[in-house]
């Protein structure tokens, strides 16, 4: 199965995932693929950035409906620097 030529490496990290899970050894060390990496904020963060748009659009006018300054709200603090990064 394996190339008589071609040296033969196996890691531990990569046995212990075979054993866990073959089709993720698979797609590992086989064809190379990695897990995309992902920023996800923890509960406070995200009750943050939640209050703070609730904040902003209950704070803009009341000329444009809810939904439109909810919009505006969740693009103005979504470009804040705190937020910037995760959302």
């Amino acid at each position: 199965l394996y190339p008589a030529k071609q040296e033969f490496y196996l890691s531990t990290s990569g046995l212990t995932e075979f054993y866990r899970n073959e089709y993720s050894y698979f797609l590992r060390y086989v064809l190379g693929l990695q897990e995309e990496l992902r920023l996800r904020p923890d509960a406070r963060s995200h009750g943050n950035f939640l209050h703070r748009i609730f904040e902003r659009a209950l704070q803009l006018p009341n000329e444009d409906s809810f939904d439109q300054r909810l919009e505006q709200a969740i693009q103005e603090t979504s470009q804040e620097r705190e937020f910037e990064a995760i959302y």
